[in-house]
């Protein structure tokens, strides 16, 4: 039977939520009014974001990833796809268009921007993250999160990749992107689906419940209703074509599963493989979401 939890009142209509299950000692609530599924971080915002992306997130396969530098051929392959898909649909490519990506990491993504010919500014809250872009890679990223980001600068564009469920608060940051867009500025989403057919499936199980990292899971009719009701008009839905490494796969099952007796069915067979072997992700679970600017 599910728990009612009055206190934990939904963070987009605000209705009341019921407890679906527990993950990692956190609840995961649905909103009875507009079925949003959400948690509740143990933190303030900013020791969330020191805690939950240490540097310990991005190597060593305790966190989210078994290397992030791996994945550069793959981040600078979905760069170029994603400023093509957004170049298609800019009002005016003067070619030297301005984007923001929030959550930019190393930048590997950003640097496909720039190698087509977009100005780029990259918003990253780890140090070391945004240090590696800045000092190796030679790019415009700046530590600091988007709630905290102040600028006077006005982008044509921004994308917010595999980043909107670990905000503490969706709303507000998608009401600043908003602000730092040109009229008619494009804003990208790629995020996860938890009504997919992989979701439902692993049920509890499912990799992205991970609280407190991920603090939202959206559907593409509950991405799409937010982004209406924060200025922006839905354009495009798609799917993106991507790739995952052996290793980082692991440290996935590794954080979602802990030592479940599923995860440990999932892993003995990888022993046998190298980590850095790639497979094609095919499952059903990750879209993307373009919108414009109201």
């Amino acid at each position: 039977m599910l728990n009612r939890s009055s206190s934990d009142d939904c963070p987009f209509c605000h209705g009341e939520s019921n407890t679906l299950f527990q993950k990692n000692q956190l609840p995961i609530l649905e909103c009875q009014s507009c079925r949003h599924r959400f948690s509740k971080s143990p933190h303030c915002a900013h020791d969330h974001v020191t805690i939950e992306f240490s540097n310990d997130y991005f190597s060593g396969g305790t966190g989210c990833y078994d290397s992030y530098d791996a994945q550069m051929p793959d981040l600078k392959r979905q760069g170029k796809y994603y400023s093509k898909l957004l170049r298609r649909f800019l009002k005016s490519d003067t070619g030297s268009n301005r984007v923001l990506d929030v959550g930019a990491a190393a930048g590997f993504f950003l640097q496909s921007f720039i190698d087509d010919r977009w100005h780029g500014v990259g918003i990253e809250a780890n140090a070391m993250m945004a240090a590696h872009g800045r000092n190796k890679l030679g790019l415009d990223i700046r530590h600091t999160t988007i709630e905290q980001f102040e600028t006077s600068e006005r982008f044509d564009a921004a994308t917010v990749v595999q980043v909107l469920p670990h905000l503490i608060d969706p709303v507000a940051s998608l009401q600043k992107i908003h602000r730092h867009l040109n009229r008619d500025g494009l804003l990208l989403v790629e995020t996860w689906n938890c009504k997919s057919w992989t979701a439902r499936c692993f049920g509890k199980w499912w990799h992205e419940y991970n609280p407190p990292s991920v603090l939202h899971w959206f559907t593409k009719s509950s991405l799409s209703k937010l982004l209406e009701e924060n200025g922006f008009q839905i354009i495009e839905i798609g799917r993106p074509t991507k790739w995952i490494s052996l290793g980082n796969g692991l440290a996935i099952v590794r954080k979602s599963m802990q030592d479940s007796k599923l995860a440990s069915a999932l892993l003995a067979p990888s022993k046998l493989i190298p980590s850095a072997f790639k497979l094609p992700y095919c499952f059903d679970d990750v879209f993307w979401l373009l919108s414009r600017k109201k």
